[in-house]
C-alpha cells in the first residue's frame, strides 16, 4: 500500500513530488520520461539533419547525460541505466562502422 499523496512535503521541491510518482507507477515514470528524451532529440535531429545513424547516436548521447543526472539523484534504477548505456555503445559502434 503506498502513502496518502497528501503526507508529500510539497515545499521540499519537485524531486519529492517525482519520487512519490515513480514510487506508485513502480518505476515506470522515469522510464517513459527517457523514453519521451530519446524520441524529441531524435525527431529533432532528424528534422534538421535527415541522417537516421547520426541522429541515433546524438539522441542517446543525449538521453545518456540526462539519464546519468537522474540517476545520481536516485530517480533512474541501475538496469534502465545499464540499457541507457548498452543503447549509447550501440548507436556508438553504427555509428562508426557507417562508411559514407
Amino acid at each position: 500500500m503506498y502513502t496518502s499523496p497528501t503526507t508529500i512535503n510539497a515545499s521540499a521541491g519537485i524531486g519529492s513530488m517525482l519520487t512519490y510518482i515513480n514510487d506508485v507507477t513502480n518505476l515506470w515514470a522515469s522510464k517513459f520520461i527517457i523514453i519521451a528524451i530519446f524520441l524529441i532529440t531524435l525527431f529533432a535531429y532528424l528534422r534538421s539533419n535527415r541522417d537516421w545513424v547520426s541522429a541515433l547516436a546524438v539522441s542517446s548521447y543525449t538521453t545518456f547525460i540526462i539519464t546519468t543526472l537522474l540517476w545520481l539523484s536516485g530517480f533512474v534504477d541501475g538496469w534502465t541505466y545499464g540499457y541507457v548505456i548498452g543503447g549509447t555503445l550501440i548507436f556508438t559502434g553504427i555509428l562508426l562502422l557507417d562508411r559514407k
